[in-house]
């Protein structure tokens, strides 16, 4: 079964500074043990894919538009994570909003 939440607000953190909100979308598959994460950078369309590895954990790598790996957690309809993409850092938050 396949959860989407295509209206998703996604706050990025970089430098201990909010840098950017961006619309997103999350696709959840196999009973929410994999994830996929989807939004636009610079005009490119980025795409996040992971498994689950505990409950609500989530280990992502970069697959479309970048270099990069993120882990996320999930409770509530939010999922914070951190993420580490051509040499930078940063931590991300996004509203899981259908």
């Amino acid at each position: 079964m396949k959860e989407e939440y295509k209206g998703c607000a996604m706050t990025t953190y970089f430098n201990d500074q909010e840098t950017d909100l961006s619309d997103c979308y999350v696709i959840f598959e196999n009973e929410r043990k994999d994830v996929h994460v989807h939004y636009r950078e610079d005009g490119y369309i980025v795409q996040y894919t992971g498994s689950e590895v505990a409950p609500g954990h989530y280990e992502l790598k970069c697959v479309k538009g970048s270099n990069g790996e993120a882990s996320l957690h999930e409770e509530n309809g939010i999922m914070v994570g951190v993420w580490k993409e051509c040499g930078n850092k940063g931590a991300w938050v996004i509203d899981l909003i259908k």
